[in-house]
């Protein structure tokens, strides 16, 4: 199993919400996702899309963590994809 971190940096509401369905989807494979928000990806998470993915996040128990553990995401993953 790979542990993949999901790092979103844009600030597009719609490119946030393509960011958090990948989040799902790789997280329905089977492997384990860290997702992180950066500040500005927070606040443009506010499309229905993203606030649906949010929820479901949150419901299968992988909401989005901490922005100040990036240093440890990265250096516990063995894939990183950067959304921006």
């Amino acid at each position: 199993m790979k542990r993949i971190a999901i790092i979103v940096h844009a600030e597009v509401p719609e490119r946030v919400s393509e960011a958090l369905r990948a989040a799902l989807g790789l997280g329905l494979r089977g492997d384990a996702v860290d997702l992180l928000l950066a500040p500005g990806a927070r606040q443009a998470a506010t499309a229905p899309r993203a606030t649906q993915a949010l929820a479901l996040l949150g419901e299968l128990g992988r909401p989005p963590g901490d922005w100040a553990d990036l240093g440890a995401v990265l250096a516990a993953a063995s894939a990183v994809e950067v959304w921006t």
